[in-house]
């Protein structure tokens, strides 16, 4: 069965010509990339475990992300404390947020 509807076989047409007719993608772009073959499913998992190596670089950026996002989740508690007056505890907000995830 065609893949979108198309009665051809699209996996070879150059991707700058998706937009046009073929005459004029190939007058305009003669020396466009052409699409690889379209796989025909998902990839198997790989459930080999990381190497120490790859941990050790994931550190860094891993610690980054946890940094960035518990400020970005306490804004709306300071913004929330700015508009009542009020004072919220961030322990408690941080807890509530891990415990949801």
């Amino acid at each position: 069965m065609p893949v979108g509807g198309y009665s051809q076989d699209v996996s070879h047409v150059p991707i700058q010509s998706a937009a046009l007719p073929k005459p004029a993608a190939s007058a305009f772009l003669p020396d466009a990339a052409l699409l690889g073959a379209i796989p025909g499913g998902l990839p198997a998992p790989d459930l080999s475990l990381p190497t120490l190596a790859a941990l050790r670089e994931a550190v860094g950026p891993a610690l980054l992300i946890a940094l960035v996002s518990t400020i970005y989740s306490l804004m709306p508690c300071l913004a929330a404390d700015a508009a009542t007056g009020s004072r919220h505890k961030p322990d408690r907000s941080l807890v509530a947020i891990g415990v949801g995830n």
